[in-house]
């Protein structure tokens, strides 16, 4: 009688150890092997700067490589449908942007959304948008340059990364706010690296530049800074003011964030979402983007939702301007 009171223990035992491997076999196995983010830009840009940034720290949190891969063109879109397609198994990661969403509530009707055709982890990021132009601009001040437009309009050229985007319909908001709708001409590219040469070689005048390229070229002497589109000076370049110094009380901010293909496990997008709040607070990270001014700050999931629902709603809100 004993010794079947034993075996039925441990039969018991057995199948509890075997329940617990099934229940979180997937979290302790994974990952196994390298995992990918891809960018939906060129590389360059805010975006896929912000991520080689993390792809340096990240290995110390996941314990395995990872690897940065480019996908631009499509105004996002191709980066977006090659990760909504990927198998959702938590080795394709996309660093996301908003730009998709704005084309859902512009009604432009986009194959994909990172809203509904992936699964959002985080965001890590909302930079600002300043305005800039090249180190020989003709404008000493933003003040200048909108009084030029002002008298000469369809004479300027303002650069964007993104036509129909956030930052797109920001440009249009600040021109609205600025009594100059209109007097620009928009040139969209498809990227920061391009938008960077269209400045650079002459081909527009100024420019809407993410935060972590435009900020340490304005403090080198790169770029002319006109205004900066946060709350306050950025620490970097503390002689460019705000557009609210300015008179026109309004922030810009561009996203970055993490989602994943549809269907991947949850246990697996908790595991990261979790992973990716220690590697914003990683000191290395912050050591890393402090050389350019640059900053990582963590939302979840949820927050980011919420984020992405708010540009769609101002998107719908501001599709007339367009």
């Amino acid at each position: 009688m004993k010794s079947k009171t034993i075996l039925l223990l441990c039969l018991i035992f057995t199948m509890v150890i075997s329940l617990t491997v099934v229940s979180f076999g997937s979290s302790t196995e994974y990952p196994s092997k390298p995992i990918t983010i891809v960018v939906p830009y060129g590389a360059g840009g805010g975006h896929d700067l912000m991520t080689r940034s993390i792809a340096m720290v990240a290995p110390d949190h996941f314990g395995v490589p990872v690897v940065v891969e480019n996908k631009s063109g499509g105004m996002t879109i191709v980066g977006v449908s090659y990760v909504a397609k990927a198998k959702p198994d938590g080795y394709t990661l996309l660093a996301t942007v908003s730009t998709s969403v704005i084309h859902n509530g512009l009604g432009d009707n986009p194959p994909v959304n990172v809203l509904d055709d992936t699964d959002l982890i985080c965001m890590l990021n909302a930079w600002t948008q300043p305005l800039i132009g090249p180190p020989d601009s003709r404008f000493s001040s933003g003040l200048e340059l909108f009084e030029y437009a002002r008298n000469n309009p369809g004479e300027l050229k303002w650069g964007l990364a993104g036509a129909r985007s956030a930052i797109h319909l920001a440009g249009l908001k600040i021109q609205s706010e600025a009594g100059i709708l209109g007097n620009f001409v928009i040139v969209p590219y498809d990227g920061g690296t391009e938008l960077k040469a269209a400045l650079l070689s002459g081909e527009v005048d100024i420019a809407m530049g993410s935060e972590p390229w435009s900020n340490p070229g304005i403090a080198e002497g790169i770029y002319t800074g006109f205004f900066t589109t946060g709350k306050e000076r950025a620490e970097i370049m503390p002689d460019v003011p705000t557009l609210i110094e300015y008179g026109i009380d309004m922030e810009v901010y561009g996203d970055y964030g993490i989602a994943v293909p549809k269907g991947t496990p949850q246990e697996i997008k908790d595991y990261l979402e979790e992973k990716f709040k220690e590697i914003a607070e990683d000191p290395k990270l912050q050591e890393i983007l402090d050389k350019s001014g640059d900053k990582a700050k963590f939302r979840s999931s949820e927050e980011y939702t919420e984020f992405l629902e708010d540009e769609y709603d101002v998107a719908v809100e501001l599709k007339d301007l367009l």
